[in-house]
């Protein structure tokens, strides 16, 4: 399958299935999470609330089938990106496939042994400063045939978020000591999405400016 409009047709069929099979598995976790008070009361997460659930319910059957289909899951996740990062550091560095996938095993074997919680209270301040500035970049990226000029647009934008989201994951990260009084005060900041209304407010300007500055003199 060699043509484009087959290839994209077909991309396109595979993520709807992909976005509602996942969906109907998002929903299932948000009923059990809302459904577990009585059953897992002291659980620290959403492991602890899925397994005691799934034992509560089904019994040991139950949850052996879900640690079997658990660990066929991480498995095919964990393969796929070892091997992804084994194929670019490999070509990046003068390290052979071999020794990256290695190292790449060895370290997430020891991070993977420290604890659901305690790698939740890690991520969650990276992953919530991260986000903003993948989030606006991949918005900006498919808006790129508005802009008269990229840079104009994608350089003030995307500092703007990296400011705010540098902001949101120190607040998340429980520093809120660092973020000065004014970013707390923004919209939706109490739900680490501060970046929001600043990010929008450059992104008008920026448009404006592109538009009132032209097209540049190169691309004329």
């Amino acid at each position: 399958m060699d043509e484009p409009a087959l290839v994209t047709r077909y991309s396109m069929v595979a993520g709807v299935i992909a976005a509602i099979g996942l969906s109907l598995v998002y929903l299932a976790l948000f009923y059990l999470g809302a459904t577990s008070q009585g059953i897992a009361a002291g659980a620290e997460n959403g492991v602890q609330i899925l397994t005691t659930y799934v034992q509560h319910t089904f019994g040991t059957p139950g949850s052996l089938l879900l640690a079997v289909v658990i660990t066929l899951a991480c498995l095919t996740t964990a393969v796929g990106l070892t091997t992804a990062c084994g194929e670019f550091f490999s070509g990046l560095l003068p390290v052979s496939y071999r020794t990256v996938v290695i190292v790449f095993a060895l370290f997430s074997l020891l991070v993977a042994n420290q604890g659901l919680t305690q790698l939740i209270s890690v991520s969650v301040p990276v992953l919530v400063g991260l986000y903003p500035l993948a989030i606006v970049l991949v918005a900006l990226s498919l808006l790129d045939r508005f802009w008269l000029s990229s840079s104009r647009v994608f350089v003030p934008v995307m500092a703007i978020t990296l400011i705010f989201g540098v902001a949101d994951g120190l607040a998340a990260a429980g520093l809120s000591g660092w973020v000065p009084e004014l970013f707390t005060q923004l919209p939706f900041a109490d739900q680490s999405m501060g970046w929001l209304l600043p990010v929008l407010v450059m992104l008008l300007l920026a448009i404006a400016a592109d538009r009132m500055l032209g097209r540049p003199a190169l691309e004329r």
